[in-house]
């Protein structure tokens, strides 16, 4: 079941919020891409219970994929 709390921690992972830098741009940048993909993959499949937390977010193109995964469960929250 998809709670708040675990939504959350997946959007901040997505965001890279998550992330502890190691000091090297190129390894930060590869290894939040390489969590966010899991926990896109994670959201979208939750649907429609996780779009009302996504939404602050619209403005990151990782969220938009996100979404837009979700295709018609993201459409009526939207709307």
């Amino acid at each position: 079941m998809a709670t708040t709390s675990n939504i959350e921690r997946l959007i901040d992972v997505v965001l890279g919020k998550a992330h502890r830098s190691c000091g090297d741009l190129r390894d930060d940048w590869a290894a939040i891409q390489l969590g966010g993909e899991a926990a896109r993959k994670e959201l979208a499949a939750m649907g429609a219970p996780a779009v009302p937390s996504l939404i602050p977010h619209v403005e990151d193109g990782n969220i938009r994929s996100v979404l837009r995964e979700m295709g018609d469960a993201a459409a009526a929250p939207l709307v």
